[in-house]
């Protein structure tokens, strides 16, 4: 997958803003960009490997760490965080029907 085709477009003056502090600019983007799939890595598997532990249908987990993400996001419980907004959202409007 190939994020950000298109590039990102800053100003010349935002640009001068970003090399006062880096030294490269394009390293340090790819580099926020890898600390962030890490914790985000991080937060799936500490979330789901106690439900998958207590799933009696779980026989077994993947000791690679892409295989074990695999397993989590192809489970039908499995919700990513645009699913979850929407499930959150549906489920306040219901809550408001209900009370009105």
């Amino acid at each position: 997958m190939k994020l950000l085709a298109n590039g990102i477009e800053i100003s010349d003056t935002d640009a001068l803003c970003l090399e006062n502090d880096l030294l490269d600019k394009d390293e340090w983007v790819r580099a926020a960009l890898w600390g962030k799939i890490n914790n985000c890595k991080k937060r799936l598997i500490n979330h789901w490997h106690q439900r998958l532990l207590a799933d009696p249908a779980v026989k077994s987990l993947p000791g690679d760490t892409d295989a074990l993400v695999k397993l989590i996001t192809s489970r039908a419980d499995y919700q990513n965080r645009r699913q979850r907004d929407a499930a959150e959202v549906e489920e306040i409007e219901e809550i408001e029907e209900i009370d009105a």
